[in-house]
This record gives structure tokens, C-alpha cells and sequence, in this order.
């Protein structure tokens, strides 16, 4: 499928979020759930022209993909944005307080440039980036620990196949101490994309749903984006408090 790889991965992670009417336009799920069984060049069009209207997933992508002379759609950029990886490396923190302050204008200003002027050092605009520091554009979900819980892309162990349904360890966002924080936790996944789940296998989640099997260096590179992005959600936090 070469090429299409990437929007694949992309509807996948965009499937949930979309159908439950916090991204996007309007509701694509149908077109997503098409392309990831039959994706095709022709379909692929559509898609793109969908992914668009989620403004904060294109204006990452967009971002990301200047900075490394690629394409919005690449399949490295669609996997810096949703798992992390060295693209990464290559966003300057200057265009991301940019991004923050000119696009995401259904925050009111002063809180966009609240957050740019926070932002000192190297950020990681991997999703829990917007997740934990940006936290939601629409009001249609309210910036609970809960919400942002589900919506971090987590790693996690299938212990047991149930139809459609995976039992699996993963991993708890948590409001603990004035700090947010990660346990482990046993639960229940949605299945839909993972054709052949097994026990053992290692997997990516969002919003309760399975999402596709990862390696350990997909893994490895979410984790460092996680913890870090945890970390300067807590500090910008701090930061507030004591004003």
C-alpha cells in the first residue's frame, strides 16, 4: 500500500475522537472505516481533504512535516504526530509557540499566549503534547482528567482476546498530589482495526480503542513523549498557581 500507510494509521487514530464528535467537521467515520479496509488512491483524496478539517491534528502535521521538508501526509510525519519519533527533533520551539498563538483561535488569546510565552525549550509535538499542555479546541468536552485520559494515545498488553473486545495492561492518566501522574491498569478495549489479536501482543490505544500493534521502539518513543509532555502540563500548572 506503500504510501497509503500512513492515512491509514491516521483514520484509525482519528476514528474514535471523529465518531464521537469532538474532531473534525463533521462525522467521517464511515469514510475512515472504508479506506482503512479498502483504501485506494482515489479514496485517499477524500480522506485528506477530511483530515484538513481537523484543525488541530493538520496543524501538527503541517508543522511537523515543514520543519522536515515533507509532506502534511507523509507516513513519518503521521507517526512523529501520533507516536513520536526524531522528526520530532526538528520543530523549533519558536514555530510551536507560532502554531499555538495563530491557530488555535477558539482559545481565547490571552491563554494562547499564556502557553507560547511558557514554552522556553524544546517541545514535543507528539499528540499528548495538545492532549495535556493545549488541551481541547471544541467545548463539546470539558479538560477533565478522565477526557484526558482517554484521549493520550497509550501503550498496552493484551492479556486476554474477547471478541471484540481485548483485556488488556496499559497505563492510567491520574490527578494526584496537585500533579498528573501515570499507574498501571487492567481494562477493556473496543476492538475494530487489530485483525489477528493475540495475547502478548504489544498495541496502541485512544479513547478505549484498540488502534494497531507497535514495536518496542514505537513504544519506547511514545513513553518519552508522554512523560514529557506530563511533566510540562505540570509545570505550566505550577507556573499558574503561583501567580
Amino acid at each position: 500500500m506503500g504510501s497509503l500507510e500512513g492515512l491509514i494509521r491516521t483514520c484509525k487514530y482519528s476514528f474514535a475522537p471523529n465518531s464521537l464528535g469532538y474532531c473534525g467537521a463533521k462525522d467521517f467515520s464511515v469514510l475512515f472505516e472504508r479506506f482503512i479496509k479498502e483504501p485506494s488512491k482515489q479514496a485517499a483524496c477524500k480522506v485528506k481533504e477530511a483530515l484538513r478539517s481537523f484543525v488541530g491534528l493538520h496543524s501538527y502535521l503541517s508543522l511537523i512535516a515543514e520543519h522536515n521538508s515533507l509532506s502534511e501526509f507523509d507516513e513519518s510525519v503521521i507517526e512523529a504526530y501520533w507516536l513520536g519519533n526524531s522528526l520530532l527533533k526538528n520543530v523549533p520551539v519558536k514555530a510551536v509557540r507560532e502554531l499555538i498563538e495563530k491557530k488555535f483561535v477558539t482559545l481565547p488569546l490571552y491563554i494562547r499566549q499564556q502557553k507560547a510565552c511558557f514554552l522556553k525549550q524544546h517541545a514535543y509535538v507528539q499528540h499528548s503534547f495538545h492532549v495535556l499542555f493545549i488541551q481541547f479546541l471544541t467545548p463539546k468536552v470539558a479538560p477533565l482528567v478522565s477526557n484526558l485520559d482517554k484521549c493520550i494515545i497509550k501503550w498496552a498488553d493484551v492479556l486476554e482476546v474477547k471478541e471484540d473486545k481485548l483485556k488488556v495492561k496499559s497505563i492510567a492518566l491520574i490527578h494526584e498530589n496537585n500533579e498528573l501522574k501515570l499507574k498501571e491498569k487492567l481494562f477493556n478495549v473496543e476492538n475494530r482495526f487489530i485483525e489477528e489479536p493475540k495475547k502478548g501482543m504489544l498495541i496502541s490505544v485512544h479513547w478505549n480503542n484498540a488502534v494497531e500493534e507497535i514495536s518496542e521502539e514505537q513504544q519506547k518513543n511514545l513513553k518519552k513523549c508522554l512523560l514529557a509532555n506530563i511533566e510540562l502540563a505540570n509545570a505550566y500548572t505550577t507556573s499558574i498557581q503561583k501567580k
